[in-house]
């Protein structure tokens, strides 16, 4: 039996195309609503439905590899899964009622305990650097619109 006819769709990866595909059509939408321009005057819009559409355009490829890869669903265990995502949701809900530099340094601080044996004393001081740098960044760098506390 040849390599080529055990080969089978694999579903996860045909998942994860079409969660890309969502996500880059959604993108392409929205950025549309802002105005993509013209190429001598590109708009707000421009570099959102560029991002949305390369990222479709990505999906398919992945989604044609897909009928022929090998490749086995990745063993991701639960509990990294969850600080992740609990990490990413206490960032969310922090972020615009606490400020930047707090939001940041909880998304860092509890997505470091993904990792078993975390020192909490290193993960407090990346924290502590990573929120200092996001500060530096995005409201002093970048100047948006973002407050750094609450306050």
């Amino acid at each position: 039996m040849s390599t080529q006819s055990r080969r089978t769709l694999n579903p996860w990866e045909l998942g994860a195309a079409a969660i890309f595909f969502v996500l880059g059509a959604f993108m392409a939408f929205e950025g549309y609503g802002y105005g993509v321009g013209t190429i001598t005057r590109i708009g707000p819009g421009f570099f959102p439905v560029s991002i949305g559409v390369l990222l479709m355009l990505l999906a398919v490829a992945v989604g044609f590899e897909a009928r022929y890869s090998l490749a086995k669903k990745p063993d991701i265990p639960r509990r990294i899964s969850g600080v992740i995502v609990a990490g990413l949701v206490a960032f969310a809900a922090l972020v615009t009622t606490a400020g930047l530099i707090p939001a940041t340094f909880a998304l860092v601080f509890i997505s470091r305990f993904a990792e078993p044996g975390t020192n909490i004393r290193n993960s407090l001081i990346l924290a502590a650097g990573v929120a200092f740098f996001a500060w530096l960044v995005f409201i002093l760098g970048f100047n948006l619109p973002l407050k750094p506390f609450w306050w």
